[in-house]
């Protein structure tokens, strides 16, 4: 006969688990200077800088709360901003 398995023990599960990892951090950041010369000893300097170029989602970690309805699924995003575009001038003498 036999034996029953309780649903509710620890399994044969290894410590290390690739698929229960959290996903990496991916973000571009861009950036773009012209130096132009007006005269001999006046420069500007037009800057572009993107941050987080394509808008990706950061996900966060999956549930680890063994009683959850939702064990092992990412359920959010830890971004906190998002796509941050500026523009600079800058003299030089």
């Amino acid at each position: 006969m036999a034996t029953p398995v309780n649903p509710w023990t620890f399994g044969n599960e290894p410590r290390v688990d690739a698929s229960l990892r959290q996903q990496g951090v991916v973000n571009f950041d861009f950036a773009v200077f012209k130096r132009t010369t007006i005269v001999e000893r006046l420069n500007v300097e037009f800057r572009a800088e993107i941050f987080d170029l394509f808008n990706h989602p950061q996900f966060g970690p999956p549930n680890s709360v063994l009683t959850s309805s939702t064990f092992g699924e990412v359920t959010n995003t830890v971004n906190t901003t998002f796509r941050i575009v500026q523009f600079g001038l800058k003299f030089i003498f």
